[in-house]
């Protein structure tokens, strides 16, 4: 879906937990960011984290991470999950990505 987006060509998903703002880390039971790149390794500084993925120690930790970090991006939220997805790609309905995820899982509600 993304490398269908003009801003993002290719694309790659980075698992590392240090992405996260510090005092979300401790948290954290699972993480993925999708990152754009104009070429293998050469990121879209604008594209970075179109798709985020967290799963979390528990739904306190999840709601706080949601709340603070994610208010003005739509989100999907279930128990202890946080997905985000295309914040800014020309080509990607983020609200409508995420409904679509939701009814594949039959999970989680988007805000």
């Amino acid at each position: 879906m993304f490398a269908k987006d003009p801003d993002c060509p290719k694309g790659e998903w980075v698992t590392d937990v240090a992405n996260v703002d510090e005092k979300y880390r401790a948290g954290v039971k699972q993480f993925a960011e999708y990152d754009c790149h104009l070429t293998a390794g050469e990121t879209v500084p604008h594209r970075v984290a179109q798709a985020i993925y967290i799963t979390f120690t528990d739904t306190k930790a999840a709601n706080n991470y949601a709340d603070n970090e994610l208010a003005m991006y739509p989100s999907l939220m279930s128990y202890t999950t946080v997905v985000v997805v295309g914040a800014g790609l020309k080509s990607v309905n983020a609200r409508q990505t995420l409904r679509d995820i939701s009814k594949a899982c039959v999970c989680g509600s988007v805000s």
